[in-house]
């Protein structure tokens, strides 16, 4: 991780909350901490059988793990994916070998990164699913004397992990975690993980909006949890009178709020928006959570306003072939950006169901920065500057200031933003849907000295520049064409785009150089 200056340094902590700050510096004095260890009993299992089927993994969810527990020659978001055991529900593992990976995890990593908090929250959840969906693994005889008492190891570890400086999502796993486990397990630890039922009724109430979105705004995020709260929904119903009632409440009213918030972000494919840090193949499809849900007897709580997250700056636009996603916030929550990239005012884009406009993705190692920097999104970089101080793997200082204005659902969307370094620049940008054409109007209040158009196209779709024009063919769909701002010198470039997990794929960059601009029109329209 880059060294930030000192300013750097003050504006990054200038957001964080006070027990953030003395988390961080307990953490630098105490070093490592150590795992623990179970009571002297280990907890058995009080449900062997969920009352609804589970989704199954993703198909493009990282299957197997690494030549080693702790391979060198892999960044550690790639060890941390390995460590977190998403893939275990891969229809390609048999039972067997499914046991055999556990096994031998626990027999070669009794301490190290996957030791960490947010590896054991997602790896204790993906076990607990395992052991609690029939057929995934060997039988009970065979598996559960030597799957369990590592799992409360494990367990009663993250139960001593509360760690202030790691908010958001990772506090709300950890939670979900131990209560999950308290459900369906017995026995030893069990009922002291079930005191954190409380905390996890107020976590919720404080991580997920009012409109129904994760507080990081990244949708792949977003559904990881999502799921996660659903399971503990399964669990709630398969040993009624556990926990207490409210907690059973509110898993279900967060649920369908979510379920609501996940269709805003989901293209015609069926697949996510790349916001966030966002990859596919992270969590289920939202067809199979909206049906998982709906097995437990919860429906989606639509937003408000028709395709409008206001708490999150997101809003969906769809009219005819048309779906337009777009972004309009400042790096959220501001005391933990964790996930949050230079990516406000950009937007993606299907047009008949495919896409043709797409967001980068969250990438690991090297090309992180890269994935996070403005240059990579659908929008527009000011005087060289990037939208937000950027540094290390997910800090930020400055921030810029962003928003929506105003939105008429399904036709029209205004946002705005100033960038931290370039706060003189308000860029105030307006999608539209017009019949079969999209109309994108960036406005300056003030002249940009120099701007960079960006309009990173989804992979696949070829693009051919003819001036201040250009045709886009979609691998399936119709010829598209693109009206471009003729104020600005074009060209098309190759860059990467971070699909899912190790799946790197180079797509084309439409790129406008422009000086003193003050206003950019576009138009995109099928032939």
């Amino acid at each position: 991780m880059s060294r930030p200056g000192l300013p750097t340094l003050l504006r990054t902590l200038w957001y964080m909350r006070r027990e953030q700050l003395t988390g961080e510096l307990r953490e630098w004095l105490a070093g490592p901490r150590h795992v623990q260890r179970r009571a002297d009993e280990t907890p058995h299992l009080r449900v062997v059988r969920l009352p609804a089927p589970r989704p199954a993994a993703p198909k493009s969810a990282r299957q197997g793990r690494a030549r080693g527990w702790n391979d060198a020659g892999l960044a550690r978001a790639e060890l941390d994916a390995i460590h977190r055991f998403g893939w275990l529900g891969a229809e390609s593992l048999r039972p067997a070998e499914r046991l055999a990976a556990l096994l031998d995890w626990i027999a070669h990593h009794p301490q190290g990164v996957g030791w960490e908090p947010a590896s054991l929250s997602r790896r204790a959840l993906a076990w607990l699913a395992a052991l609690t969906t029939p057929g995934l693994l060997p039988p009970p005889a065979d598996t559960h004397g030597r799957v369990l008492p590592s799992l409360a190891d494990q367990l009663a570890t993250l139960a001593q992990r509360d760690e202030p400086q790691r908010p958001g999502s990772e506090r709300l796993f950890r939670l979900l975690a131990l209560v999950t486990a308290s459900v369906l397990l017995e026995g030893g630890d069990a009922a002291q993980w079930l005191a954190h039922s409380a905390l996890l009724v107020r976590e919720l109430d404080r991580e997920i909006g009012s409109d129904g979105a994760h507080l990081e705004r990244s949708p792949a995020l977003h559904g990881e949890l999502l799921a996660a709260l659903l399971d503990l929904l399964n669990a709630l119903r398969a040993a009624p009178g556990v926990a207490p009632a409210e907690l059973e409440e509110q898993v279900a009213r967060k649920a369908a709020a979510m379920l609501g918030a996940h269709a805003v972000w989901t293209h015609p494919d069926g697949e996510i928006a790349l916001l966030g840090d966002s990859q596919l193949g992270a969590a289920p499809r939202l067809d199979a959570l909206a049906a998982y849900a709906k097995a437990l007897g919860v429906a989606p709580l639509e937003p408000a306003q028709r395709g409008v997250l206001p708490a999150a700056g997101v809003v969906r636009l769809e009219a005819g072939p048309f779906v337009a996603i777009f972004s309009a916030s400042p790096p959220s929550p501001a005391w933990h950006p964790a996930h949050a990239h230079c990516d406000a005012l950009s937007f993606e884009l299907s047009i008949g169901g495919e896409r043709v406009v797409a967001d980068t993705g969250g990438a690991e190692g090297a090309q992180r920065g890269f994935a996070r920097a403005t240059r990579a999104h659908a929008t527009v970089e000011v005087n060289g500057a990037e939208q937000a101080e950027l540094w290390g793997d997910d800090r930020i200082g400055g921030r810029p200031d962003a928003g929506l204005v105003r939105v008429t659902p399904d036709a029209l969307v205004e946002g705005v933003c100033a960038g931290w370094s370039t706060p003189e620049v308000l860029h105030r940008r307006t999608l539209a849907l017009e019949g079969r054409a999209l109309r994108i109007e960036d406005r300056f209040d003030a002249p940009a000295r120099r701007a960079r158009l960006l309009l990173p196209l989804a992979p696949g779709v070829a693009a051919r520049l003819d001036g201040a024009s250009a045709e886009l063919k979609p691998p399936h769909g119709r010829r598209l064409r693109l009206a471009l701002p003729g104020v600005a010198r074009w060209r098309v470039e190759r860059a990467p785009c971070f699909v899912a997990s190790g799946d790197e794929r180079e797509r084309a960059v439409l790129v406008g150089e422009a000086q003193d601009l003050a206003a950019a029109d576009w138009r995109i329209e099928t032939t």
